[in-house]
C-alpha cells in the first residue's frame, strides 16, 4: 500500500504546464513541521518536499497563496523512472481550518 497524508504549508507554485493530451500539471513544493512520537520520544519533523498535482485540482491549487496550509493526500512516486528520488503525487487535498494566510 502507498498511501499519504499530512499537512503542509504551500511554499512554490510553479507555472501550469500541460500533457500532450491537455492534462493539467503543477509542481509545488510544501514544507511541513510537526511532533511525533517515536519509540517513546518526541522528534520534531521539519522538511520540504516537492509534489505533483495533475487536472482540476491543478488549476485550484494554482490559485492559492504561497503560505496557505494544506491537508494532502496522495501518494509517493520515483521523480522518473529508474529515479531513487521520490515526489508526492497529491491525489486530493483540503484547505486546513487552522491556515493562518
Amino acid at each position: 500500500m502507498n498511501r499519504l497524508r499530512f499537512q503542509a504549508r504551500l511554499l512554490a507554485v510553479d507555472p501550469i504546464r500541460y500533457t500532450p493530451a491537455g492534462l493539467s500539471v503543477l509542481n509545488i513544493v510544501l514544507e511541513h513541521s510537526s511532533v511525533v512520537l517515536e519509540a517513546g520520544i518526541e522528534r520534531q519533523l521539519n522538511f520540504q518536499c516537492d509534489a505533483t498535482v495533475l487536472g482540476d485540482k491543478a488549476q485550484q491549487i494554482a490559485q492559492l497563496a504561497p503560505g496557505t496550509t494544506l491537508c494532502i493526500q496522495g501518494f509517493i512516486a520515483p521523480r522518473r523512472k529508474n529515479s531513487m528520488r521520490f515526489v508526492v503525487h497529491i491525489q486530493d487535498y483540503s484547505i486546513s481550518p487552522n491556515n493562518v494566510s
